[in-house]
């Protein structure tokens, strides 16, 4: 359960393969990335915004490689994939394409 203002949390088994994949270091930034977004806190050095043109997903910078692929809805943060900068654009659309 989340304290009061806090987004509660949902994503899927491929995202958790994605954050179980990388590397510790890289993990644990990301898990700092997703604790922020949790407390509405996000700092300017994450670089939130949503990715055009769909603005159907948002992204937010990890690592200066790594993006977070989320959305807000009602009070939930969907986790949606963890990738690198230069794979932003599959999401763009609206929905991930394969």
């Amino acid at each position: 359960m989340s304290a009061p203002g806090e987004l509660q949390i949902a994503y899927g088994s491929h995202f958790e393969q994605r954050l179980r994949a990388l590397a510790p270091a890289r993990r644990t930034a990301c898990l700092r990335v997703i604790d922020a977004l949790v407390r509405r806190q996000a700092t300017p050095g994450m670089r939130v915004k949503p990715i055009l043109p769909g603005k159907h997903y948002n992204e937010a910078r990890i690592s200066s490689g790594d993006r977070l692929i989320f959305r807000i809805t009602e009070g939930v943060l969907y986790l949606i994939d963890i990738v690198m900068h230069d794979d932003i654009n599959r999401y763009g659309a609206g929905r991930p394409r394969q």
